[in-house]
């Protein structure tokens, strides 16, 4: 399997290879994060349809790797390296905690 590092550095060649703006880039991962939502909704009744469990958590996992793969491209074309993003989220998720435990 490989790791997150290798696989955002597969995503910085493969933006050269599609150079787009980051507006647009923004404009996929809105696309993107709503399919997930429409997945979600399926989960809690509020998007009908006519799929097992199975098909709407293989529609999930397909739409988040969607959604981490665009906010990844956007961040690799803003010029963040991987260590920088895996900084920011263990301050964010320190955070996230403290705010977690507070409300406990």
């Amino acid at each position: 399997m490989e790791n997150m590092e290798s696989i955002y550095n597969e995503i910085q060649y493969i933006n050269h290879l599609g150079p787009a703006t980051l507006a647009e880039r923004l404009g996929k991962l809105t696309e993107e994060v709503g399919e997930l939502a429409t997945a979600v909704n399926k989960t809690t009744g509020l998007k009908r349809h006519t799929n097992s469990q199975e098909e709407i958590r293989s529609e999930m996992l397909g739409e988040v790797a969607d959604s981490i793969q665009n906010v990844m491209s956007i961040a690799a074309d803003a010029g963040f390296t991987f260590d920088e993003i895996c900084q920011a989220m263990v301050a964010k998720n320190q955070k996230w905690l403290a705010n977690v435990q507070e409300r406990m």
